[in-house]
């Protein structure tokens, strides 16, 4: 590869690198730490929202879960669920809206 250094005014021929540099896949808990930290995820909003049958909680948490199936970068992934699901359940646990009597 030719490149000319403009600040020199001179040709520069730089040789291109053997292996292209690949960017590390960010290391993240490994399966047993994210089950373990999804348990408690589990057990933090089945507590919060108690008038919310659990398996709905953890029908909610599943379904967020599987958002994330194949993500590359799993450290994230249960504060992720635990801040979606927690959004979902709180609107599924507001009273329904009464309807006006004439």
């Amino acid at each position: 590869m030719v490149t000319t250094d403009v600040h020199l005014n001179r040709t520069v021929r730089a040789e291109p690198t053997a292996e292209p540099i690949e960017e590390p896949i960010a290391a993240g808990p490994g399966e047993a730490d994210l089950t373990r930290s999804m348990a408690l995820v589990s057990a933090r909003l089945r507590e919060r929202f108690d008038s919310v049958p659990a398996t709905t909680v953890e029908g909610v948490i599943s379904e967020v879960r599987r958002e994330f199936d194949g993500s590359r970068v799993r450290a994230f992934v249960p504060i992720l669920v635990e801040r979606l699901a927690r959004d979902r359940l709180t609107v599924l646990s507001m009273p329904a809206p009464q309807a006006d009597q004439a």
